[in-house]
């Protein structure tokens, strides 16, 4: 990504950290929400400076989102028929992990605590 030359001169320095990659998803995906940049966002929430509103979010995407968690909703109860089995723990757990992740990212989306 490009930064103008005006961009870099007020704000000449740099922070880095590292992230999980559930991190990093998680701050880009709040970073979408309020129509931000990550590092805008970022440099927002550090500084307790207010967030602007999330963007509008027209009622057939929020509809889709429902049904996406609906259908999470049903994922789960399937693996959890197979989470006890030794043979299929493995994936299971890491089914269970990714749609964790995709039900709380529903959520965000839809404006509400995952």
């Amino acid at each position: 990504m490009s930064v103008s030359g005006s961009e870099k001169r007020a704000r000449p320095y740099s922070v880095s950290t590292r992230l999980t990659q559930d991190e990093k998803r998680a701050i880009k995906a709040r970073a979408n929400h309020h129509g931000l940049s990550v590092g805008s966002f970022l440099r927002m929430a550090a500084l307790s400076k207010p967030m602007p509103r999330g963007k509008h979010m027209p009622k057939d995407q929020a509809y889709l989102l429902a049904l996406a968690l609906s259908s999470l909703g049903t994922l789960m109860n399937e693996v959890r028929k197979i989470e006890d089995d030794p043979a299929h723990k493995t994936r299971a757990e890491k089914i269970q992990r990714e749609a964790i992740f995709l039900r709380d990212q529903c959520f965000i989306h839809l404006g509400r605590k995952p």
